[in-house]
Parts: C-alpha cells; sequence; structure tokens
C-alpha cells in the first residue's frame, strides 16, 4: 500500500501574498493539492511583517512564518531564532506514517542550512526547486548578501556535500545544469511555470477602446522595461489611443530608472504607473489588457529562468508578445500562439503590437491559441500529478538504498 505523503513548502519568500515567487509556490501547493493521500504546510523561514499574516491558514493550508524579514547584521543576529523556529516547526510536522518530503525553494543559504539538515536527520527528503542561475544573478547583483548565497550554493551543490534528495528546475538550462553539477546521482524534474486555468475564465478576446498594453513583473534589468517604453514610444505615434500600464515591484533602483524613462516618454500621459497591486486589483487590470508584454534582454540570467507572467497572460487569452529566450521557442510558436520577438528590440516589439492592432482576427486567433497552450504545457493541476510522481519516487529511492 502506497505510503502517505506529508509535504513542507519552505525558504524566505512572502506568503500567502506575493509576486512570482509566492504564485509558484501556490501553483505547487494547488497542484499537489489534488493528489492522493499529498498533506501539506508552508515553512516561510522569512517575510516581511507588514507583507502577510505571521500564520494561518490559505486555501485550507497551514502556514506560518519562522521570523519577520530583517536586513543588516541583524539579520545575521536571527539567525538562532530563524532556526529554532523552524526545527521546532519541521520536528512538530513530521508524521511517523508518511514519507516526508521539505520542499525546498531556491538554493542553500544561510537561512536553511541547519534547518535542512536537521530535516534530513529526522527523515525528510529534501527536494530543492530551483528557479534561477544564482552564479549568473551574483554577476549583476549588487547585494553582498546574494554574493555570500552564491558562495555557499556553489560548495552546497556538489555531488558530495549535496543535502538534496531530488531538485526541481524551472527550465531546461537548469535542469540540464543541476544534473551536471550532482554528477547525475540526484534526480532531476523539470517543473515548468504553472497556472491554475479555473482563475481565468474562458472568454472570447474582444479588443478593448482604448487598447491597453501591459507590463507586470519585477522591473529587474533582465526584464527589459526601458526597452518596453521605447517600443510604445513608436506605436504610440501611430496609435493616438493606445496606452500603456506598468505594474509591480523591484529593487529601487531599477524602479526608479524605469520611472525615469516613462517620465521622458514624449507619450507619458498615456503611460498608467500603476505601481504594486493586490491580486484582485491585479487580475482585474489583466482582464482589460489587450496585449500583455513579456520582455527580456539577451542575458545568461534571462536565458537560464523562464518568465512566470507568460503562463498568466497565456491563460487570459491575450495575444502576448514575449521575447525568445529560455525554453520560449520550444513551446510556443510565432503568430500561432503568440507573437516572438528577439530579446532587448524596442523594434521588433512595436511591430509586433502594431500588427495586433491592425489584424484584430488575427489577434483573436492567437488570443484562443494562447489559451490552449497554456492548458496544454502549465496546467497546474497536470503538473501536480508529475510532480506527485516525482516526489514519490524520490521517496522510494531513499528509502531503498
Amino acid at each position: 500500500m502506497s505510503r502517505p505523503l506529508n509535504v513542507v513548502v519552505a525558504g524566505s519568500f512572502p506568503y500567502p501574498h506575493g509576486m512570482a515567487t509566492t504564485k509558484r509556490i501556490q501553483r505547487v501547493i494547488d497542484g499537489l493539492h489534488r493528489q492522493s493521500g499529498v498533506s501539506l504546510s508552508v515553512l516561510s523561514l522569512r517575510q516581511a511583517p507588514d507583507s502577510s499574516p505571521g500564520t494561518g491558514v490559505h486555501q485550507g493550508i497551514p502556514f506560518t512564518t519562522a521570523l519577520a524579514r530583517v536586513s543588516g547584521t541583524s539579520s545575521l543576529l536571527g539567525l538562532p531564532v530563524l532556526w529554532r523556529r523552524a526545527i521546532r516547526y519541521l520536528k512538530k510536522t513530521r508524521r511517523a506514517e508518511a514519507d516526508n518530503v521539505l520542499y525546498k525553494y531556491a538554493s542553500p543559504s544561510l537561512d536553511d542550512i541547519v534547518p535542512t539538515y536537521y530535516a534530513r536527520r529526522i527523515g525528510y527528503r529534501v527536494v530543492y526547486d530551483i528557479v534561477e542561475d544564482d552564479e549568473v544573478a551574483a554577476g549583476i547583483s549588487r547585494s553582498k548578501k546574494h554574493k555570500v548565497k552564491v558562495w555557499i550554493s556553489r560548495r552546497l551543490f556538489t555531488r558530495t556535500r549535496c543535502p538534496a534528495d531530488g531538485v526541481v528546475a524551472i527550465s531546461s538550462s537548469l535542469a540540464e545544469k543541476m544534473t551536471a553539477a550532482l554528477g547525475g546521482t540526484v534526480p532531476v524534474h523539470l517543473h515548468r511555470i504553472s497556472v491554475d486555468l479555473a482563475m481565468y475564465p474562458e472568454t472570447p478576446y474582444q479588443p478593448h477602446v482604448p487598447p491597453l498594453m501591459l507590463y507586470a513583473g519585477s522591473f529587474g534589468h533582465k526584464d527589459g522595461v526601458e526597452q518596453l517604453i521605447d517600443a510604445f514610444d513608436r506605436i504610440a505615434a501611430s496609435h493616438p489611443t493606445v496606452r500603456l500600464a506598468l505594474t509591480g515591484r523591484g529593487e529601487a533602483v531599477r524602479m526608479a530608472a524605469a520611472r525615469t524613462r516613462a517620465e521622458a516618454s514624449p507619450y507619458r500621459d498615456r503611460i498608467d504607473w500603476k505601481g504594486y497591486l493586490n491580486d484582485d486589483e491585479y487580475y482585474r487590470l489583466l482582464r482589460n489588457a489587450d496585449i500583455p508584454c513579456v520582455t527580456r534582454i539577451d542575458t545568461a540570467y534571462a536565458q537560464a529562468g523562464f518568465p512566470f507572467k507568460l503562463g498568466e497572460f497565456l491563460a487570459a487569452g491575450k495575444p502576448v508578445v514575449v521575447s525568445r529566450v529560455s525554453d520560449v521557442d520550444a513551446l510556443l510558436t510565432d503568430r500561432v500562439d503568440a507573437l516572438l520577438v528577439p530579446p532587448g528590440s524596442a523594434g521588433a516589439i512595436a511591430e509586433a503590437v502594431d500588427f495586433c492592432l491592425r489584424n484584430p482576427v488575427d489577434a483573436r486567433r492567437i488570443a484562443a491559441a494562447a489559451r490552449e497552450t497554456a492548458a496544454r504545457h502549465f496546467d497546474c493541476h497536470a503538473q501536480g500529478q508529475r510532480l506527485w510522481l516525482f516526489l514519490k519516487e524520490v521517496c522510494n529511492e531513499t528509502r531503498n538504498r
């Protein structure tokens, strides 16, 4: 008889409210929750005290926070408290009759080293969910903490020191890198972005008047927001009613750069700076958008990951303009289920948007195919079944060693 599966999803992320990281975690939970014999809980190691309640139940899943997010020296001083609380939670949550899995979001860090090794000692299998290439990210990061994190990750993700029993990767590039780094000794599962299609009512695409372009994300260097605004300037010159909405949040310096570029636009009165929106506001904006844009520039960092918002935009049944990065070309076809553009090309973005605005019949066709592609590749419930099978495989293999 198959043993039940007890999964603790852990990491330093905001929960239950947040952006792409939180939604990645939530869709993993949604997919696993439907599987037979699975119990779930969430351990947020750190999160800002004003971002979410510290403890509670969200959509039937209990969650707790080990430590409110602090910075600087106090962040290090708080580690013993964080470790002690995390260990206590892992001990309390462990079920003797089940296969216990610590599903750890992102690479090893100071926050989770001690709790992770403790979890393994008391019988948890440890599975890492890798969504970015830390080594590449360190090259563009200004954060000393990030560089320390990468140093730790490099030393732990080797075949002799790795605390992982399994690895989940968001892109084929990261899956290959993890397989190579671990010498093939640890199973690796490709689990791309996820969407819950029930959150996006299936309605025929109908352009709004005035038409609205949309960017939503972290405003990072990889996202090419300035290039998107360059493209908007070109479009706005020939389409006098088109608007652009920008929403999300990120590092202050990057947000300031995007804001400065938007204010320098000759069409700045048609650029709506929305800032960070809660889920209800964001999904309302997405429903009212006509052409969502998933822009990227051609960097190793962008090529390693996979844009989370792409899944949401496709599921919403929109003609999405998306840069050709990572696995995009393997999953989407230009002018069939999306409009693919070279990364960093403002001219190509403008051309793709212009095509949608001048060809509403083609835009509707692409939008309908977009939702079908989201259902085929990114449905969280189908992905959840495959992830459940992977976690069961990891538990069976480690039990038989």
